[in-house]
């Protein structure tokens, strides 16, 4: 086995990031803004802040990572649940206690 004198070279690239775009259908370059998006759910209007992902070459919204669509609905049921009072109450009900432990209880 012959060792090689040198080391290959290193190479530094930027990282991209690429998302599908349901518009261009293709993988794409895309920027993330936060917004505030207004979607019906079960009957009520609800606003939610989001850090939505828009595609560089059409500005359609594309999913920048696994967990962005669970991400999106989780702000949406919280922005419910805080319009309809849950929210509110559970902290009034158990200001020091955590909230996902009620669950468990009942």
């Amino acid at each position: 086995m012959v060792k090689m004198p040198f080391s290959p070279p290193t190479v530094h690239m930027e990282r991209q990031e690429f998302a599908y775009c349901n518009e261009c259908e293709d993988l794409v370059n895309f920027d993330i803004f936060e917004e505030i998006i207004t979607e019906q759910y079960k009957g009520e209007e609800v606003r939610f802040k989001f850090n939505v992902g828009r595609c560089k070459c059409c500005g359609n919204e594309v999913a920048t990572d696994i967990e962005y669509n669970s991400g999106r609905s989780e702000a949406k049921i919280k922005a419910y649940k805080k319009k309809i009072g849950i929210i509110d109450i559970m902290k009034d009900l158990f200001p020091q206690k955590n909230i996902q432990m009620f669950w468990l209880v009942f």
